[in-house]
């Protein structure tokens, strides 16, 4: 089951196909949402997102609403 966390123009949305499955960043446009990077357990810490482009203002409150939406899997 995949999972998304919202925080501000960001999210993190997890994906599964074919058994195998991963993180994705995006962010928010002004027409749509667009990918900033693909990754996989790294996107769930700090340093992942922030090397992953997501602000240093946004990540903690990432990492917890990333933690909630990831609860149920």
């Amino acid at each position: 089951m995949p999972s998304v966390a919202l925080v501000g123009d960001y999210a993190v949305a997890g994906w599964i196909q074919s058994g195998h499955g991963g993180r994705t960043l995006l962010k928010r446009s002004a027409e749509a949402w667009e990918f900033v990077v693909c990754g996989g357990a790294d996107l769930r810490t700090s340093a992942g997102l922030r090397e992953a482009g997501l602000p240093a203002d946004l990540v903690e409150p990432a990492l917890a609403r990333l933690a909630v939406a990831e609860a149920g899997l």
